[in-house]
Protein backbone atom coordinates (compact mmCIF):
# COMPACT_ATOMS: atom_id res chain seq x y z
CA UNK A 1 0.00 0.00 0.00
CA UNK A 2 1.30 3.24 -0.55
CA UNK A 3 1.81 5.59 2.46
CA UNK A 4 1.83 9.50 1.74
CA UNK A 5 4.05 10.01 5.07
CA UNK A 6 6.73 8.04 6.26
CA UNK A 7 6.26 6.00 9.94
CA UNK A 8 8.60 4.02 12.25
CA UNK A 9 8.86 0.86 11.52
CA UNK A 10 7.74 -0.56 14.60
CA UNK A 11 4.47 1.41 13.67
CA UNK A 12 1.93 -1.41 13.14
CA UNK A 13 0.61 -2.05 9.62
CA UNK A 14 -3.27 -1.23 11.00
CA UNK A 15 -1.50 2.21 12.82
CA UNK A 16 0.22 3.13 9.57
CA UNK A 17 -3.41 2.95 8.14
CA UNK A 18 -5.23 4.77 10.21
CA UNK A 19 -2.84 8.01 10.19
CA UNK A 20 -2.70 8.12 6.95
CA UNK A 21 -6.14 7.85 6.62
CA UNK A 22 -7.04 10.49 8.87
CA UNK A 23 -3.87 12.37 7.15
CA UNK A 24 -6.02 12.29 3.74
CA UNK A 25 -9.14 13.65 5.46
CA UNK A 26 -7.16 16.51 6.98
CA UNK A 27 -5.52 17.70 3.70
CA UNK A 28 -8.96 17.53 2.11
CA UNK A 29 -10.16 19.99 4.75
CA UNK A 30 -7.41 22.48 4.80
CA UNK A 31 -7.81 22.39 0.88
CA UNK A 32 -11.23 23.65 1.33
CA UNK A 33 -10.35 25.69 5.03
CA UNK A 34 -7.51 27.58 3.17
CA UNK A 35 -9.80 28.07 -0.58
CA UNK A 36 -8.85 25.51 -2.32
CA UNK A 37 -5.42 25.83 -1.29
CA UNK A 38 -2.48 23.13 -0.04
CA UNK A 39 -0.67 24.29 2.86
CA UNK A 40 2.10 22.05 4.28
CA UNK A 41 4.93 22.24 6.52
CA UNK A 42 7.79 19.46 5.98
CA UNK A 43 9.01 18.37 8.96
CA UNK A 44 12.70 15.95 8.51
CA UNK A 45 14.10 13.34 9.38
CA UNK A 46 11.12 12.78 12.16
CA UNK A 47 7.53 13.54 12.00
CA UNK A 48 6.62 16.11 15.46
CA UNK A 49 5.19 14.64 18.50
CA UNK A 50 1.03 15.35 18.40
CA UNK A 51 2.25 17.15 21.63
CA UNK A 52 4.63 19.57 20.64
CA UNK A 53 4.13 23.26 20.36
CA UNK A 54 5.00 23.06 16.59
CA UNK A 55 2.54 20.93 15.64
CA UNK A 56 -0.60 22.43 17.86
CA UNK A 57 0.70 25.74 16.05
CA UNK A 58 0.66 24.59 12.36
CA UNK A 59 -2.63 22.38 12.89
CA UNK A 60 -4.18 26.07 14.09
CA UNK A 61 -3.00 27.77 10.94
CA UNK A 62 -4.69 24.72 8.60
CA UNK A 63 -1.05 23.22 7.59
CA UNK A 64 -1.08 19.68 6.17
CA UNK A 65 1.96 18.01 8.68
CA UNK A 66 4.71 15.82 6.75
CA UNK A 67 7.58 14.01 6.83
CA UNK A 68 7.93 12.82 2.79
CA UNK A 69 10.05 15.52 1.12
CA UNK A 70 9.18 14.38 -2.32
CA UNK A 71 5.53 15.44 -1.96
CA UNK A 72 4.57 19.75 -2.02
CA UNK A 73 5.91 21.70 0.63
CA UNK A 74 5.54 25.06 2.10
CA UNK A 75 8.13 25.70 4.43
CA UNK A 76 10.41 22.66 6.45
CA UNK A 77 11.33 22.18 9.96
CA UNK A 78 14.85 20.34 11.15
CA UNK A 79 13.01 17.99 13.44
CA UNK A 80 14.97 15.70 15.60
CA UNK A 81 15.13 14.96 18.94
CA UNK A 82 18.12 14.15 20.15
CA UNK A 83 21.07 16.36 21.94
CA UNK A 84 23.69 15.76 18.82
CA UNK A 85 22.06 15.68 15.60
CA UNK A 86 23.65 14.04 12.88
CA UNK A 87 24.50 15.83 9.42
CA UNK A 88 21.84 14.97 7.30
CA UNK A 89 22.16 15.57 3.52
CA UNK A 90 18.84 16.59 2.57
CA UNK A 91 18.52 19.34 5.46
CA UNK A 92 22.12 20.63 4.36
CA UNK A 93 20.44 20.56 0.40
CA UNK A 94 17.42 22.50 1.05
CA UNK A 95 19.51 25.00 3.07
CA UNK A 96 21.02 25.79 0.34
CA UNK A 97 17.97 27.03 -1.24
CA UNK A 98 15.66 27.78 1.18
CA UNK A 99 15.22 28.97 5.00
CA UNK A 100 15.17 25.99 6.95
CA UNK A 101 13.87 26.38 10.59
CA UNK A 102 17.17 24.98 13.10
CA UNK A 103 19.05 23.47 10.59
CA UNK A 104 21.76 24.84 12.68
CA UNK A 105 20.93 23.73 15.76
CA UNK A 106 22.80 20.35 16.27
CA UNK A 107 24.50 20.56 19.48
CA UNK A 108 21.68 21.42 22.91
CA UNK A 109 23.96 19.35 25.00
CA UNK A 110 24.24 21.25 28.59
CA UNK A 111 28.18 22.01 27.90
CA UNK A 112 27.42 23.48 24.59
CA UNK A 113 24.39 25.44 25.93
CA UNK A 114 26.56 27.12 28.82
CA UNK A 115 29.97 27.85 26.13
CA UNK A 116 27.51 29.74 24.23
CA UNK A 117 25.68 31.80 26.89
CA UNK A 118 29.49 32.35 28.60
CA UNK A 119 30.20 34.32 25.47
CA UNK A 120 27.42 36.38 25.04
CA UNK A 121 27.00 37.06 28.61
CA UNK A 122 30.38 37.12 29.96
CA UNK A 123 29.68 34.53 32.61
CA UNK A 124 29.16 30.96 33.08
CA UNK A 125 26.99 28.43 35.44
CA UNK A 126 29.27 25.66 34.93
CA UNK A 127 32.20 25.20 37.49
CA UNK A 128 35.00 22.71 37.71
CA UNK A 129 33.64 20.01 40.28
CA UNK A 130 37.10 18.96 40.92
CA UNK A 131 38.28 22.53 42.38
CA UNK A 132 34.62 24.05 42.95
CA UNK A 133 33.83 24.12 47.24
CA UNK A 134 29.98 24.32 47.80
CA UNK A 135 27.07 23.16 46.55
CA UNK A 136 26.50 22.44 42.95
CA UNK A 137 24.32 20.27 40.40
CA UNK A 138 25.47 17.20 38.44
CA UNK A 139 23.47 16.88 35.39
CA UNK A 140 23.58 14.44 32.42
CA UNK A 141 24.84 16.31 29.18
CA UNK A 142 21.95 14.68 27.44
CA UNK A 143 19.00 17.20 27.12
CA UNK A 144 15.61 16.24 28.93
CA UNK A 145 17.36 14.10 31.77
CA UNK A 146 15.83 15.99 34.31
CA UNK A 147 18.79 13.72 36.55
CA UNK A 148 20.15 17.04 38.44
CA UNK A 149 20.94 16.49 41.96
CA UNK A 150 22.81 18.65 44.21
CA UNK A 151 26.31 17.56 45.86
CA UNK A 152 28.59 19.06 47.94
CA UNK A 153 32.52 20.15 46.05
CA UNK A 154 34.70 19.43 45.37
CA UNK A 155 34.19 15.59 43.86
CA UNK A 156 35.64 13.98 40.85
CA UNK A 157 34.15 14.76 37.66
CA UNK A 158 32.28 12.14 35.59
CA UNK A 159 32.36 11.42 32.21
CA UNK A 160 29.02 12.31 30.29
CA UNK A 161 28.18 14.84 33.33
CA UNK A 162 27.85 18.50 33.66
CA UNK A 163 28.31 20.53 36.74
CA UNK A 164 26.95 23.83 37.67
CA UNK A 165 27.44 26.07 40.54
CA UNK A 166 23.69 25.64 42.88
CA UNK A 167 21.85 28.71 41.24
CA UNK A 168 19.86 30.21 44.29
CA UNK A 169 15.73 30.93 42.10
CA UNK A 170 13.80 30.75 45.21
CA UNK A 171 10.95 32.99 45.06
CA UNK A 172 9.48 34.62 47.91
CA UNK A 173 6.91 31.44 48.55
CA UNK A 174 9.80 28.95 49.53
CA UNK A 175 9.62 27.59 45.52
CA UNK A 176 11.78 27.20 42.69
CA UNK A 177 11.24 29.54 39.94
CA UNK A 178 11.84 28.66 36.74
CA UNK A 179 11.27 30.68 33.55
CA UNK A 180 10.55 28.41 30.10
CA UNK A 181 11.03 31.35 27.41
CA UNK A 182 10.01 30.17 23.60
CA UNK A 183 11.67 32.11 20.85
CA UNK A 184 10.35 32.34 17.08
CA UNK A 185 13.06 33.83 15.06
CA UNK A 186 14.24 37.09 16.99
CA UNK A 187 11.22 37.39 19.13
CA UNK A 188 10.46 36.54 22.84
CA UNK A 189 6.68 36.35 22.11
CA UNK A 190 6.09 35.53 26.22
CA UNK A 191 7.57 34.01 29.16
CA UNK A 192 6.13 30.89 31.22
CA UNK A 193 7.13 31.11 34.88
CA UNK A 194 6.92 28.09 36.88
CA UNK A 195 6.99 27.61 40.15
CA UNK A 196 8.22 24.05 42.04
CA UNK A 197 8.74 22.61 44.93
CA UNK A 198 12.47 22.08 46.41
CA UNK A 199 11.98 18.24 46.15
CA UNK A 200 10.92 18.47 42.10
CA UNK A 201 13.06 21.15 41.00
CA UNK A 202 14.90 18.82 39.02
CA UNK A 203 12.28 16.72 37.93
CA UNK A 204 10.35 16.37 34.46
CA UNK A 205 7.60 18.64 34.51
CA UNK A 206 4.80 16.10 32.82
CA UNK A 207 5.77 13.41 35.43
CA UNK A 208 5.61 16.10 38.26
CA UNK A 209 2.76 18.22 37.02
CA UNK A 210 0.48 17.77 39.78
CA UNK A 211 2.98 19.34 42.72
CA UNK A 212 3.62 22.36 40.27
CA UNK A 213 2.25 25.11 42.54
CA UNK A 214 1.21 27.75 39.72
CA UNK A 215 2.09 28.49 36.41
CA UNK A 216 2.20 32.28 35.10
CA UNK A 217 1.85 33.58 31.22
CA UNK A 218 3.83 36.94 31.38
CA UNK A 219 5.29 39.60 28.83
CA UNK A 220 8.86 39.77 28.33
CA UNK A 221 9.56 43.34 29.51
CA UNK A 222 7.92 42.12 33.11
CA UNK A 223 10.72 40.04 33.90
CA UNK A 224 13.74 40.85 31.52
CA UNK A 225 15.62 43.83 31.00
CA UNK A 226 16.07 45.22 27.57
CA UNK A 227 19.82 44.16 27.35
CA UNK A 228 19.19 40.43 29.30
CA UNK A 229 16.54 40.28 26.12
CA UNK A 230 19.27 40.92 23.64
CA UNK A 231 21.43 38.63 25.11
CA UNK A 232 18.99 35.86 25.48
CA UNK A 233 18.39 36.79 21.21
CA UNK A 234 22.28 36.36 20.70
CA UNK A 235 22.38 33.06 22.77
CA UNK A 236 19.93 31.85 20.13
CA UNK A 237 21.33 33.25 17.22
CA UNK A 238 24.72 31.72 17.96
CA UNK A 239 23.07 28.39 18.92
CA UNK A 240 21.50 28.18 15.44
CA UNK A 241 18.10 28.45 17.32
CA UNK A 242 15.08 29.87 14.80
CA UNK A 243 12.55 27.83 16.92
CA UNK A 244 12.50 26.69 20.52
CA UNK A 245 12.17 27.13 24.10
CA UNK A 246 14.79 28.23 26.73
CA UNK A 247 15.14 27.30 30.37
CA UNK A 248 16.47 30.11 32.40
CA UNK A 249 16.86 31.27 36.20
CA UNK A 250 17.61 34.20 38.08
CA UNK A 251 19.65 34.01 40.54
CA UNK A 252 18.43 35.97 43.66
CA UNK A 253 22.00 36.79 44.68
CA UNK A 254 23.35 38.30 42.07
CA UNK A 255 20.03 38.83 40.03
CA UNK A 256 22.09 37.33 36.79
CA UNK A 257 19.99 35.17 34.24
CA UNK A 258 21.10 32.18 33.20
CA UNK A 259 20.28 30.38 30.26
CA UNK A 260 21.08 26.19 31.52
CA UNK A 261 18.76 24.43 28.67
CA UNK A 262 17.87 25.01 25.33
CA UNK A 263 15.24 22.65 23.33
CA UNK A 264 14.51 22.79 19.64
CA UNK A 265 11.64 20.39 20.00
CA UNK A 266 9.40 21.80 22.76
CA UNK A 267 6.46 20.22 23.72
CA UNK A 268 3.48 21.99 25.57
CA UNK A 269 2.40 24.63 26.76
CA UNK A 270 3.02 23.96 30.24
CA UNK A 271 -0.35 23.06 32.16
CA UNK A 272 -2.53 25.49 33.02
CA UNK A 273 -6.01 25.56 32.72
CA UNK A 274 -8.02 25.70 29.38
CA UNK A 275 -7.94 29.97 29.29
CA UNK A 276 -4.24 30.20 29.55
CA UNK A 277 -3.23 27.72 27.05
CA UNK A 278 -5.53 29.30 24.95
CA UNK A 279 -4.02 32.36 25.41
CA UNK A 280 -0.65 31.28 25.35
CA UNK A 281 -1.57 29.24 21.74
CA UNK A 282 -3.08 32.47 20.50
CA UNK A 283 0.35 34.93 21.09
CA UNK A 284 2.40 32.08 19.43
CA UNK A 285 0.60 31.39 16.68
CA UNK A 286 0.67 34.60 15.66
CA UNK A 287 3.92 35.51 15.92
CA UNK A 288 5.23 32.27 14.54
CA UNK A 289 3.16 32.96 11.14
CA UNK A 290 4.38 37.05 11.25
CA UNK A 291 7.52 35.86 11.20
CA UNK A 292 7.94 32.44 9.01
CA UNK A 293 4.98 32.51 6.72
CA UNK A 294 3.86 34.20 3.82
CA UNK A 295 0.38 33.74 4.48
Amino acid sequence: MYFINRYRKSMSFPKRMLEDLLYRISWIINYYKNGRRVKTALFYPNFPSKRSVIYKIFKRLNYNISNNPVKHFDIVIHWNTTTYRPPNALISELSLKRKVINSESLDISKSKVDKIFSQVSGYSSLVQSDAYRGLMVKKSEINASHDGIIIQGPVSSEKGFVYQKLINNLSTEGLVEDMRIPVVNENIPLIYVKYKTLSTRFGHFKRFHHKIRKVRVCKPYELLSDEEILILLQFCKSSGLDYGELDVLRDKDSNQIYAIDLNNTPTGPPFMDKNQVEYAMNILTDCFRKEFLDD
